[in-house]
């Protein structure tokens, strides 16, 4: 691929991000300005600003620590449907971001790939797999050293509240009493967990990327035998170039045969010379012999419905109605007495 069509792809990955960016923070605003509206005006709880807004990420996040809870039934109620539909309505866009996130570092590293050996490649990864792995740590000590500062913890206890925090795990056995540190939670809470469910991904990602590599390089250096040209062989007629990437991807484990033969099926439907080509006399024919098809089934349908209508009139005009509509029939209606 040429440059430009490098930049302008990345163009496009970097705007479907920044849309997902925004899309993420619009609905999160909105979420929790619901949230607050309920738990600050409505319920009984007497929370103020920072309580609401703390104790909806501790709970959205699913970390949880349990030192505030709703105590009324209606509380409980409210809670319990307003935090399932924001697992739904706020992470569906925290998923598209980081789906749009994860496109743009593959963009990235497929333009690594593109110049690197694959030794060199595999270097890079253990490097990213490794600043990946200082990186969670990095954020753990980060929420350490705030914990520490702000509610007199020693380290380990810092420690231990920032992986319970960046896991999702919550326990609830650090109390968190300050509000500088609830304000913090908020943003560190959201930020860490996903920061962290990211990290892993993209770790398993490269792992996986890597070892897919190597089968790559270990299968284009294997030499082929006749028993793995007769499995790549669909039709008997030795195998061409389509059926030999295709088994190479299947070998490789990047597609199935499920879905290779949707496509095979379909290519065959269009090759209406049958000379392993598509070319637009193929799709002409193709249209032709559809609108053939379509025309016979409706020449079909005019005669059932004329017959309908000579020998049970009140049948065929309900039943012309409904083949309009494009529904089938359950119950026939029994035949007019006054027919001739």
């Amino acid at each position: 691929m040429t440059s430009r069509g490098w930049r302008e792809e990345d163009k496009g990955v970097s705007e479907a991000l920044r849309s997902r960016i925004v899309s993420l923070v619009c609905r999160t605003v909105v979420y929790l300005w619901f949230g607050v509206l309920y738990y600050k005006l409505v319920s009984k709880l007497e929370w103020d600003l920072y309580q609401s807004v703390y104790f909806i990420t501790v709970s959205l996040t699913t970390v949880g620590y349990g030192d505030l809870v709703p105590t009324s039934q209606r509380d409980k109620l409210f809670t319990v449907v307003y935090i399932t539909l924001g697992i739904v309505f706020v992470f569906s866009a925290v998923a598209d971001a980081c789906v749009a996130l994860f496109n743009l570092a593959e963009r990235v590293t497929m333009r690594r790939r593109a110049r690197q050996s694959f030794r060199d490649y595999e270097k890079s990864a253990l490097v990213k797999e490794a600043l990946l792995f200082a990186a969670i740590w990095l954020t753990m000590l980060v929420g350490a050293v705030v914990l520490c500062a702000v509610e007199g913890y020693d380290f380990v206890d810092g420690l231990y509240w920032a992986f319970q925090t960046c896991t999702t795990i919550g326990y609830g056995d650090i109390k968190i009493e300050h509000r500088r540190m609830k304000a913090f939670v908020i943003i560190y809470a959201f930020c860490s967990s996903i920061g962290l469910t990211y990290a892993i991904a993209r770790m398993v990602g490269t792992a996986s990327d890597v070892s897919r590599s190597r089968r790559k390089n270990a299968l284009l250096g294997a030499k082929l035998d006749h028993d793995l040209i007769r499995r790549l062989d669909r039709d008997g007629l030795g195998v061409d170039r389509a059926e030999f990437v295709v088994g190479m991807l299947r070998i490789l484990g990047l597609v199935t045969e499920d879905d290779a033969a949707p496509w095979f099926d379909r290519f065959d439907q269009l090759d209406q010379d049958n000379d392993g080509r598509l070319s637009s006399a193929d799709l002409v024919r193709f249209a032709q012999t559809r609108r053939t098809e379509t025309r016979s089934d409706d020449d079909d349908d005019a005669l059932w419905h004329s017959a309908a209508r000579l020998f049970f009139p009140s049948f065929g005009e309900r039943a012309a109605v409904a083949a309009d509509l494009g529904y089938a029939l359950e119950t026939p209606l029994a035949p007019n007495n006054n027919a001739p």
